[in-house]
């Protein structure tokens, strides 16, 4: 575990390369006149390195999201489970990828190979939109069906209860 002084929260080590680039980056722009030479020597190389990891995390997410689209349409199918970890698992990919749609259109300008992941994104997105209607309609769906079966459990009960009353 690490902790990212930017945003005061602790990270995983897969994660911390993106906030300790971040924080590097940050260095060398506050830094004064004296070192504008290492500045400009140091800064596209800092920009780039950020770019990739802002990619990097995008690209992760999208992995998820195939993942956990498959989950919900084996779930779908009743080869799997798609279960409380599932849905923890996609909200945390959303709220990850929050920030990163909140700059999607200066992204557009300054990083394309950023923003065409994003686009991709979007895709899975609509994607896994669908399976989840499709496991939200298959749970209505399951439970009318309990509800059916526990009417007819209650009536079943009623008629033994009663059928014992007069013996």
């Amino acid at each position: 575990m690490v902790t990212g002084r930017a945003h005061r929260k602790t990270i995983r080590a897969h994660e911390a390369y993106p906030d300790l680039v971040e924080a590097a980056a940050c260095c060398f722009r506050r830094r004064g006149p004296a070192d504008e030479r290492h500045q400009r020597f140091w800064q596209p190389g800092m920009e780039r390195l950020m770019k990739e990891g802002l990619r990097q995390t995008v690209e992760r997410i999208n992995i998820r999201l195939v993942v956990l689209t498959e989950d919900a349409r084996r779930a779908v199918r009743g080869e799997g489970e798609f279960d409380v970890e599932s849905v923890r698992k996609l909200r945390a990919a959303i709220e990850e990828m929050a920030p990163i749609l909140a700059q999607c259109v200066e992204l557009q300008h300054t990083q394309p190979e950023t923003a065409e992941a994003i686009d991709v994104y979007r895709s899975r997105l609509k994607e896994l939109q669908t399976a989840i209607t499709q496991v939200r309609v298959m749970l209505l769906s399951q439970r009318t069906r309990m509800e059916a079966n526990r009417a007819h459990f209650q009536s079943v009960s009623q008629w033994a209860d009663t059928l014992q009353q007069t013996r």
